[in-house]
């Protein structure tokens, strides 16, 4: 218990004789402004944001996605799903790989 008293004494007598850093040795923080401009997506993939549609287009959906290899996946049932798999319209990596590039 001594000792620890001993080691906290000598650690606080240290840190006040050294005191703080000089100006010249701390670092300039950074504009957050320029943090910032480094995250902007100036140029979106139609899919992160899509444009809301009007007359033709109005039921294509919030967020369309691509048909995969000609099969469209967010409409298609098991059954389907089965069939295509089983006739070898689709493997299993292509559509797992449909569903990735979704997200």
């Amino acid at each position: 218990m001594v000792l620890i008293k001993a080691f906290v004494t000598a650690t606080t007598l240290i840190a006040s004789t050294i005191g703080s850093p000089s100006p010249k040795y701390l670092k300039p923080v950074s504009n957050i402004t320029d943090i910032v401009e480094t995250q902007l997506l100036e140029d979106p993939s139609p899919y992160d944001f899509p444009i809301l549609q009007n007359g033709s287009l109005a039921d294509s959906g919030q967020f369309p996605m691509p048909l995969c290899n000609g099969f469209k996946l967010e409409e298609a049932s098991i059954d389907q799903l089965q069939s295509a798999l089983s006739n070898g319209t689709l493997t299993s990596v292509q559509i797992v790989m449909c569903y990735l590039e979704r997200i």
